[in-house]
């Protein structure tokens, strides 16, 4: 019998297993650990992949990085990059690039970049402003299952109520809030002792009752105010429409008509909500827009140091009092109503993260963002953020968060503020017809009409 086939098929064998052998080092390094299965490993040119002892080396997942841009807030920084941190060691294929900018600054920045096609993956931006980034075609809907449900109804059942509608827009919903919010009225129970006042039973339940109390609270020698009963926010146009808009819808008013197109502060109802709300401080001066130290940047300041007595703000508010004489000795309450009102109200907002309509990341990033919102704990203890996903609030972390069943209660009253393509602007003419009113003595009638005209020609241009 001939040898030749013999050899020619070995030199064949050796021919093939040295091209596989040229191939594989050339094109892709595979390192295997000891104990390691390869059996369903593949490799590409493009692809370097390291499986650890005890694994069985799959499919290669493609490394992606996801640009996330976030509000500037250093506390709140700190607790995103522990997220993200832990996110990325569970999803090794996924890099997250994390920028923040001051709140000032944000939104305009955010919007200058995705309207170009590019910017961020994901980005946040408060309830208000999602209808004008929807109607600039900006961030795209939620694909309910990214995030494991069937259907944007099943999705919603699993939230809080009422918790996804400031980021639904016709139908559709566009983000997920990182944190649900109402504002509550915060009281320094020592400085109620100190005025006579048992603040377990004597906490104002009315806005008169605020006024009232103010007036006993407050600290004023001559000229000088050295504590405030209660004040007003003076230094953001948002944080005004949040404290105002409680105050229209305990009257059953709106700063819109119900299809956008006209102002109504000309209303009653609005007359009746803006002399309420502004005569805590023009009738009953329990506060003065002139003194304290707040801002944009530290809202809650004059109450935490002692200068204030009473304070609207959120369930974040506490983790801003460490170090401060009301770490823990505040106290919260419901929201006062109005005397006479139509219903009772609250405002509630959120903040929330959505993903860039051009995002080439969209699944990466809602993998973010479902990773995210089931770190409820963690968000609490951290920010003392109520996260609205459920599934924790009968948790031990959640049952010794102080005063949370005021805030839930609250909650459940709560309205979003008017939505609007221009709501910066509508804002902006809402704080300065407060301030002409609080600084300049300018009648609520009056004050309203000039907001009313400024506002008719926004929705008009």
């Amino acid at each position: 019998m001939s040898k030749r086939p013999i050899l020619s098929l070995f030199f064949i064998m050796v021919l093939v297993i040295t091209v596989i052998t040229s191939f594989s080092l050339a094109g892709c390094k595979t390192t295997v650990a000891a104990g390691t299965t390869a059996a369903a490993a593949e490799t590409t040119v493009a692809a370097e992949t390291t499986v650890t002892a005890g694994t069985t080396a799959v499919a290669a997942e493609k490394q992606v990085t996801l640009t996330f841009w976030q509000h500037e807030d250093p506390a709140l920084k700190k607790a995103t990059e522990k997220i993200i941190a832990d996110f990325e060691v569970a999803n090794p294929n996924i890099k997250i690039d994390y920028l923040t900018t001051p709140y000032t600054d944000h939104i305009t920045k955010v919007m200058t970049a995705v309207s170009t096609g590019k910017g961020p993956d994901v980005f946040d931006i408060g309830d208000w402003d999602v209808p004008t980034f929807v109607n600039k075609g900006v961030v795209a809907p939620l694909d309910p299952t990214a995030l494991g449900y069937a259907s944007v109804e099943a999705l919603e059942k699993d939230w809080i109520s009422g918790s996804l509608e400031g980021f639904k827009f016709n139908g559709k919903i566009y983000g997920v809030p990182i944190e649900f919010n109402t504002f509550s009225l915060f009281i320094n129970p020592a400085q109620f002792k100190d005025a006579g006042l048992d603040p377990t039973k004597d906490y104002p339940k009315t806005w008169k009752e605020v006024g009232e109390i103010g007036q006993k609270l407050k600290i004023v020698k001559g000229s000088t105010w050295t504590r405030e009963g209660f004040d007003l926010p003076s230094f953001d146009p948002v944080w005004t429409m949040i404290d105002f808009s409680a105050f229209l819808a305990q009257v059953g008013g709106s700063i819109l008509s119900a299809d956008g197109t006209k102002c109504l502060l000309d209303s009653p109802e609005a007359i009746k909500a803006f002399k309420t709300y502004t005569g805590l401080i023009t009738d009953y001066k329990a506060g003065n827009p002139n003194v304290g130290q707040n801002s944009s940047a530290t809202p809650n300041n004059d109450f935490a140091s002692g200068e204030l007595s009473m304070w609207i703000t959120g369930p974040w508010a506490p983790s801003t009092f460490t170090g401060t004489p009301l770490e823990k000795t505040y106290m919260v309450v419901p929201l006062p109503q109005t005397d006479g009102g139509t219903q009772e109200a609250t405002t509630v907002y959120a903040l929330g993260w959505m993903v860039n309509a051009n995002s080439n990341v969209k699944d990466a990033a809602y993998k973010f963002l479902d990773y995210s919102t089931k770190q409820q704990e963690y968000w609490m203890q951290t920010q003392g953020y109520i996260q609205p996903r459920l599934g924790w609030l009968d948790s031990p972390v959640a049952k010794a968060k102080p005063y949370m069943d005021i805030f839930l209660k609250d909650m459940a009253k709560g309205k979003y503020m008017v939505r609007a393509n221009n709501f910066q602007e509508i804002a902006a003419s809402m704080h300065r017809a407060v301030q002409r009113t609080l600084l300049e003595g300018m009648s609520a009638e009056e004050s309203l009409k000039t907001a009313k005209d400024e506002i008719d020609k926004i929705l008009n241009s």
